[in-house]
């Protein structure tokens, strides 16, 4: 029964999340980044009743930012007028991205397109009734920048902003168009890991990622810039990432984070030092009063194996002297710094800042590990 429930579940929970994401039918299937976020008119109360909404309005911070932006933007100008100039055009834009459902994406590089490859980016704001004059401040900022090849197009209550892209054929618009990142399976499995009703939203597909990265070296430096990329990625272990996501959203009154980096067994590189699943005892460890904690599985001893085993892929020679060099350590020392003390530490580690303790600020946080022996 249990693969019938999980494709039950599957069935009625990715629709939801996907719907949550700002305009994700609206993008790419083969966007290997995308920025999402969903506007401060359409948080509604989540954002009314929040603590950043507070600290929005209050007449300390809007204070400063009308003492301080303005004065910064004077000094930009005095020393860079056409940055200046760009800066303040640039201000009512976000001003009204910030408000509205806005999404940025890309696709890397078209390498077939017209006279060579071309950069492939898109913006998309559900404006609304705001999207004309959304309109007219992008086109009143590409004035003052030397001129590019962006096409600006109002499609019902959206501005869509592209570059490399024809804004006809992107998804939900009517004839031939594009598959949807909302149809694409690495995004559905990362949304899963994600907070269900996130007001942002980062995505980035890793593997398509790097992908454009052995095509455009293919084509700019050859096959030899290829096998040094790979002997890099490799020593790295970045080979065996899929995809990455972090979400942030309203948690009552409070702001909360989630992220998640796919990256399936084996692993190889410096990706494998993953650490074991945390216990409940580490926390037990941490007071209740504290504000800030941040915990971690990772053995040092491993960490340090696996660093030294880097140099070696990246360069032999690079290898030898760090093993020439803490041989010479150990020997004043006199013990061996992975057997006699890296080894003695656990994989689980805390820090933390607890005021009632009398900790404040970086200096007064505590780190806790628990010995292996």
């Amino acid at each position: 029964m249990r693969p019938h429930v999980g494709i039950l579940i599957a069935v009625l929970v990715i629709p939801a999340l996907l719907h949550a994401q700002a305009l994700a039918d609206r993008v790419p299937a083969d966007a290997l980044f995308y920025f999402g976020w969903q506007g401060t008119e359409k948080l509604g109360p989540a954002y009314n009743e929040s603590r950043l909404k507070g600290l929005a309005d209050s007449s300390s911070l809007r204070k400063f930012y009308d003492d301080t932006i303005p004065s910064i933007r004077q000094r930009i100008a005095g020393a860079v007028p056409e940055l200046g100039g760009i800066l303040q055009a640039l201000e009512p834009a976000l001003a009204t991205l910030w408000r509205h459902p806005t999404v940025v994406f890309t696709s890397g590089i078209d390498f077939q397109g017209p006279g060579g490859m071309v950069p492939l980016f898109g913006v998309i704001c559900n404006a609304g009734a705001d999207t004309e004059a959304l309109r007219g401040q992008v086109q009143e900022l590409l004035a003052l920048i030397p001129p590019l090849p962006v096409e600006i197009a109002a499609q019902g209550e959206s501005l869509v902003i592209t570059f490399g892209y024809a804004a006809a054929a992107l998804p939900g618009q009517a004839g031939p168009k594009l598959g949807s990142l909302a149809d694409n399976k690495t995004f559905q499995e990362m949304l899963a890991c994600a907070q269900a009703d996130a007001a942002l939203t980062l995505y980035i597909d890793i593997a398509r990622a790097l992908d454009q990265v052995d095509r455009f070296l293919r084509a700019v430096e050859g096959e030899d810039g290829v096998a040094e990329w790979h002997r890099i990625r490799d020593a790295f272990g970045i080979g065996g990432l899929k995809g990455a996501i972090l979400t942030g959203g309203f948690e009552g009154k409070d702001w909360g984070c989630r992220s998640f980096v796919s990256a399936p067994a084996p692993r190889s590189g410096l990706l494998a030092m993953q650490g074991r699943p945390l216990t409940d005892d580490l926390l037990q460890r941490v007071p209740v009063t504290a504000t800030w904690l941040c915990v971690a599985s990772f053995s040092m001893a491993d960490a340090f194996t696996a660093v030294r085993a880097f140099a070696g892929r990246i360069d032999a020679g690079l290898s030898l002297q760090i093993d020439q060099f803490l041989a010479g350590v150990e020997q004043q020392l006199g013990f061996q710094i992975e057997r006699d003390f890296l080894s003695a530490f656990g994989s689980e580690w805390a820090l933390y800042c607890d005021p009632a303790s009398g900790s404040s600020g970086i200096l007064g946080m505590t780190l806790v590990n628990r010995p292996r022996n």
